[in-house]
């Protein structure tokens, strides 16, 4: 708890010991970067900068949660970004600068974890001038599709009460004094077609991924579609599922397996840019082993099968069939793989399925595949163990009226990367 009633995020508090974690992360995320320019794609991404850094005048007389590691991140990651040759936007030098960041309508809500829409607005913003001053995003900008839009103000608003008011996160006996105001605005396509990504359009040349910041009440994609003057997709997922789930989620649908996009913008809150893809606190779904993440986002970007000499064999009693719980698809490897290959197959009928893992016939490790529901989706195993070679592999997809597997192949993962 601040001063004049402003409240902050305790998890938003580390310190250097995050130092190794926030490093393996941002390689990550260069690794991603290099097996989207190999694949004809440009990356931009931008880190939501701690409130408690934006805002560190309303901690006292706390000023001192904002230890030197936390003050310095920022423009650390900033430089360790352009030294790997990501494209990145600086959100905290255009937070920090601006000059509606002690307006009536500040750039992130006092009683709330998140930016307000004044922030998203100064981000997407951001974002533009970004994308305008780099050359390779401003071709890739440019072989997008326009799609004009207009913005409707509506004035200064009261907003619910924020995430930050819940009885657990308040201090003993605090009582708000305040309410929570903020701008309004709505971005309307001039041509007034009511689509979007889940309204018939399955193909999308530009892609946001983001957090809860990114989710439509901040008011940040409208920001954005009026900002960049373009309809990209959204994909706004909860820091409870993180953001190397997100990039797995968008990588796996159709929109970015049936048209490759010519931009991703990837928006990571600072705060989760030390926490890796192996992170115990999440469920199991939502956490991955980290070189396991990297081989699955690897494989789904990967546009064609690059053709593995390994031989595979498929046993599939319940294609095009009902199944049941137990009932599984089995590919066997007669002669092995190896950890650089990965089994492509496409399945119709399920959105959920479980994959395990065999080495010398034990089973080693389980994969959940999450899949867009009712569509026929490619699934990308990567045959990677640290127990071995993987002989064969179980596919479960679980209770199903009808579930058709087809078209395996064994690919071998892009080698330069890794």
């Amino acid at each position: 708890m601040g001063k004049e009633d402003w409240l902050f995020y305790k998890n938003e508090i580390f310190d250097n010991s995050a130092k190794l974690d926030i490093s393996q992360n941002i390689d990550l995320v260069s690794k991603i970067n290099k097996l989207l320019k190999m694949n004809e794609i440009e990356l931009l991404v931008t880190l939501v900068p701690l409130k408690m850094r934006i805002y560190s005048e309303k901690l006292e007389p706390n000023r001192d949660l904002l230890n030197p590691f936390m003050e310095d991140n920022y423009e650390n990651v900033t430089l360790k970004f352009s030294q790997e040759g990501i494209n990145f936007a600086n959100l905290n030098e255009a937070f920090l600068k601006s000059s509606e960041k002690n307006s009536t309508t500040p750039l992130y809500f006092k009683y709330d974890t998140h930016w307000s829409p004044s922030g998203g607005m100064l981000a997407a913003q951001t974002l533009k001038s970004t994308i305008e001053n780099t050359p390779a995003l401003k071709d890739a900008f440019e072989k997008t599709a326009i799609t004009e839009y207009i913005l409707f103000k509506g004035g200064i608003i009261n907003w619910p009460k924020g995430d930050l008011t819940s009885a657990e996160s308040l201090p003993p006996g605090y009582v708000s004094n305040g309410i929570e105001r903020g701008e309004n605005y709505s971005a309307v396509r001039r041509d007034n077609k009511k689509v979007g990504l889940f309204d018939g359009e399955d193909i999308a040349d530009l892609i946001e991924v983001g957090s809860s910041y990114s989710k439509p009440w901040t008011l940040f994609p409208e920001a954005l579609q009026f900002t960049l003057q373009r309809n990209p997709a959204f994909y706004a997922i909860t820091a409870d599922k993180g953001s190397w789930y997100a990039m797995l989620s968008m990588l796996q649908d159709s929109p970015f397996q049936k048209q490759r996009p010519k931009l991703v913008i990837w928006e990571i809150l600072e705060r989760e840019l030390k926490v890796l893809p192996d992170y115990p606190y999440r469920e199991d779904r939502y956490k991955f082993n980290n070189q396991e993440w990297l081989y699955r986002a690897s494989a789904l970007i990967e546009k064609k099968c690059r053709p593995s000499n390994f031989e595979l064999s498929v046993v599939n009693k319940i294609n095009g069939r009902q199944s049941k719980e137990t009932d599984f698809v089995e590919v066997v490897f007669p002669k092995g793989s190896n950890k650089m290959n990965y089994l492509s197959f496409y399945e119709k009928g399920t959105s959920l399925i479980k994959v395990q893992l065999f080495t010398s016939e034990k089973n080693v490790a389980t994969m959940t595949f999450e899949l867009p529901a009712s569509k026929e989706s490619i699934v990308k195993v990567p045959l990677y163990s640290t127990k071995g070679f993987v002989s064969k592999i179980r596919i479960f997809p679980g209770v199903t009226p009808s579930f058709k597997a087809e078209n395996f192949q064994i690919c071998n993962q892009p080698e330069a990367i890794f």
